[in-house]
């Protein structure tokens, strides 16, 4: 569901730049990003499909490439290491990279991975 179409959607979620959100939020509050793209900035609350980049001090979203293989992939930056979320998994890049090396079934997400790879060494990322 859209954003706007929630009654009891946080401040911090309307005022995100976001497209094609489609997101839940239970009675509680607690918000689940279900697709669309998240332009940059911080989770200040919820979780990103179980990944708490909110909890994470230094940790800014740089851009999510694609919902494939099942989830949206997030390249986020830790204090200046690539961290990437998909789903409810949290890696830092090498151990994306391993988790995913081989898997006949991810496909598309060892191509993301490889142009995550690019983008977060051209922002002087860490991706060892």
């Amino acid at each position: 569901m859209k954003i706007s179409e929630w009654p009891n959607a946080p401040q911090w979620l309307r005022d995100a730049r976001t497209e094609n959100a489609d997101v839940e939020i239970s009675e509680s509050g607690y918000v689940t990003w279900r697709g669309g793209t998240w332009h940059g900035g911080d989770w200040w609350g919820g979780d990103w499909l179980g990944g708490k980049v909110n909890e994470i001090e230094g940790a800014k979203v740089i851009i999510t490439f694609a919902h494939c293989d099942g989830w949206p992939k997030t390249l986020v930056d830790v204090n200046g290491e690539a961290w990437i979320l998909a789903g409810c998994r949290w890696f830092n890049f090498a151990d994306a990279r391993k988790h995913w090396a081989g898997r006949e079934d991810r496909i598309m997400t060892r191509a993301l991975l490889h142009g995550a790879y690019h983008l977060a060494k051209h922002m002087g990322l860490k991706c060892e």
